[in-house]
């Protein structure tokens, strides 16, 4: 190699312009690790609006928005069931919780995840965010679903997946029969959510639908006294979890819905 092509990759390397865009093109995985490269990689990913948007930890600039919301990847591939979406999967027995905390890339080696710091925690799960959550308790008896649905509107820049992940953690916790899943009306187009009778300021909306079948329920924050925990579901527990009694909903309503 000669000295004017050395000269010029260290200008590139050391220029963190050209070295923040020749990054935006690695995969995210790759991104993610090459932090790991250097301190100065490591600042200048860390602190690079750009770098940090491609990698879900910020949301996009207005400028480059996505046409439609993008699944963030890695999290897609570490917590496959969070991102089935129930309204293409019915009935409840076939929703992926519980039983699938036993079966995540990640579960025979669970202590990097668990890690109050752990990046994916503070992910997005798609681009752009959802602003909004809405989490629905249920009861099912066989012939109607009811109970309680509450709205969270979202700040800084969106939802994350440590607040996803500590929802399902704490409800399925309590009892095997509890499931759950995600339901995405911002993947659904307009005239699907009018359909299904979905207010339209809920178009970025994220809705997580906890169930459990012909028992009394509460989203407990610890071990219910109605219900014996489930065998070794400590390890699935997350170090950095939300304390979910201090998110604010804005609005709670009865829900009831007949099959």
């Amino acid at each position: 190699m000669s000295s004017t092509t050395t000269t010029l990759l260290d200008t590139v390397i050391n220029t963190n312009e050209l070295l923040c865009y020749i990054l935006l093109h690695l995969p995210l995985r790759d991104l993610l690790l090459a932090q790991r490269v250097s301190h100065r990689w490591h600042d200048l990913i860390s602190t690079s609006p750009s770098l940090q948007s491609a990698l879900y930890f910020r949301d996009l600039p207005s400028a480059s928005l996505l046409p439609l919301p993008t699944y963030n990847p890695l999290l897609a591939s570490a917590f496959p069931p969070w991102f089935i979406d129930l309204r293409k999967l019915e009935p409840s027995s076939h929703w992926p919780f519980y039983k699938a905390f036993q079966n995540l890339p990640w579960a025979k080696r669970p202590d990097a995840f668990r890690r109050a710091d752990a990046s994916w925690r503070n992910m997005l799960l798609v681009q752009p965010p959802a602003g909004t959550l809405v989490v629905e308790m249920r009861i099912e008896d066989g012939e109607a679903d009811y109970g309680t649905r509450l709205v969270y509107r979202l700040g800084d820049g969106g939802l994350r997946m440590g607040i996803l992940y500590d929802f399902v953690e704490t409800w399925c916790s309590t009892s095997e029969e509890r499931v759950g899943g995600v339901r995405w009306e911002m993947l659904a187009n307009s005239e699907e959510l009018r359909r299904e009778g979905w207010k339209t300021e809920w178009a970025d909306c994220v809705t997580l639908i906890l169930s459990h079948p012909e028992k009394p329920f509460l989203l407990s924050y610890g071990a219910s006294s109605y219900y014996e925990k489930p065998k070794d579901f400590e390890q699935f527990r997350s170090l950095g979890s939300v304390d979910l009694h201090k998110l604010e909903y804005e609005s709670k309503e009865e829900i009831f819905v007949r099959h």
